[in-house]
């Protein structure tokens, strides 16, 4: 899902005869995940990540305002949210 919405805004969402209703007909899961609920969904843990990087510059003596470049590991394509920070 990140893969996708790292270069879209939606992608679809579909998990195949979750279970069977009552009546013994499969129940599905389908709807559009967008990039705006994956940042939602990622918003604590990003706080975090950024919380302990200021906690290490700290540490090492490093002003952020004299930092002009950080570098994101967000996996093979990045996160959107990585992209713009």
């Amino acid at each position: 899902m990140k893969i996708d919405l790292s270069s879209r805004e939606q992608a679809p969402f579909s998990v195949p005869f979750v279970t069977m209703t009552a009546q013994g007909q499969p129940l599905n899961i389908d709807f559009v995940f967008t990039r705006t609920l994956l940042e939602e969904l990622t918003q604590d843990l990003v706080g975090r990540t950024v919380d302990i990087l200021m906690r290490v510059m700290k540490d090492a003596r490093l002003d952020p305002k004299k930092v002009d470049e950080l570098c994101w590991w967000a996996g093979r394509r990045g996160c959107p949210w990585s992209r713009r920070s």
